[in-house]
């Protein structure tokens, strides 16, 4: 099976790329600086430069059985919060061609990444596929209307999408500034953990290597297609994930708390019961595992 992974040079698709590579798929990497492809894969890969426009992916994108849609522009702090305009062409015109790229090749697949950034505090918990959800920030509206571009698709041509909504994710080659990287960094060199107020603010966690296996169970010619929650099925509070770190990389209790730090601590987390049910897949990595896993790799890294 001929698998093309868009954003293939990202945090989620160079862990994509390497799996489904060892399982044997022929993988197409899609990115749009070819330099970069080339710098971060063998040549075990097949490499295609494309701007992401309809006529580019069509060169891109022949002889490809099932898509892995990864490309897209995250969060951005420093983007005006209410001004969509620089995720339109990123994120909404890009998969617009995709899909239209799709439909002309009679591509009959495709798994595109959507985030728990579609939910807000204002969904129940845990969120669920069947509530209609609420974004409060401008990347979760962009994300959601690429899966309605997708749900779209599926109802009126014969290429099936599978949108899976990604939690806060987690994995060795994450960027600085999340709160796995900054703190794993911290503890290796045995520095404090600082705790803003008392840390209660939970979050639903997945590490990178549970996310590449729902993507494989994604693109297979039977997957159901629709709307997937994939996450760790809990929550863990930033308190317990410092004190967790701490302990796998030998740097216990060397935390403070900032209590002047005022913060309003807040819970989300993910119902991942269709998931399994639909998909049949289930995340393998606990938090201390996963952990453990990160350590191990930073270990032979070093070494």
């Amino acid at each position: 099976m001929n698998i093309a992974i868009t954003g293939a040079t990202g945090f989620v698709g160079k862990y994509t790329v390497d799996y489904l590579n060892q399982k044997g798929f022929s993988v197409i990497t899609l990115g749009r600086d070819l330099s970069k492809l080339n710098d971060s894969f063998d040549d075990t890969v097949k490499k295609e430069a494309t701007d992401y426009s309809f006529q580019s992916l069509c060169k891109a994108l022949k002889s490809v059985d099932s898509i892995v849609h990864l490309a897209g522009i995250r969060l951005q702090k420093d983007f005006d919060p209410l001004m969509i305009e620089p995720y339109i062409d990123a994120n909404i015109v890009s998969t617009q061609n995709l899909l239209k790229a799709a439909q002309y090749l009679k591509i009959g697949r495709i798994c595109q990444s959507s985030s728990i950034a579609v939910y807000s505090q204002t969904n129940k918990l845990p969120f669920t596929e069947s509530e209609s959800p609420n974004p409060i920030s401008i990347y979760g509206v962009s994300k959601l209307t690429c899966e309605s571009l997708g749900n779209l698709f599926s109802a009126k041509t014969e290429v099936k999408v599978t949108n899976l909504r990604f939690s806060s994710l987690f994995g060795k080659g994450e960027k600085a500034g999340v709160v796995f990287t900054d703190y794993i960094n911290m503890a290796q060199q045995k520095k404090t953990l600082e705790i803003w107020g008392e840390g209660e603010t939970s979050i639903d966690f997945l590490y990178i290597k549970d996310v590449v296996t729902a993507i494989e169970r994604a693109i297979m010619p039977e997957a159901p297609f629709g709307t997937y929650n994939i996450g760790s099925g809990e929550y863990f509070s930033i308190k317990e994930i410092a004190e967790t770190i701490n302990e796998v990389f030998e740097n216990k209790g060397n935390i403070t708390f900032l209590y002047n730090k005022k913060v309003s601590p807040y819970k989300i987390y993910m119902d991942i019961s269709r998931a399994k049910a639909e998909l049949g897949w289930k995340p393998e990595w606990n938090l201390k595992k996963a952990l453990r896993d990160i350590k191990l790799m930073n270990s032979t890294y070093v070494s």
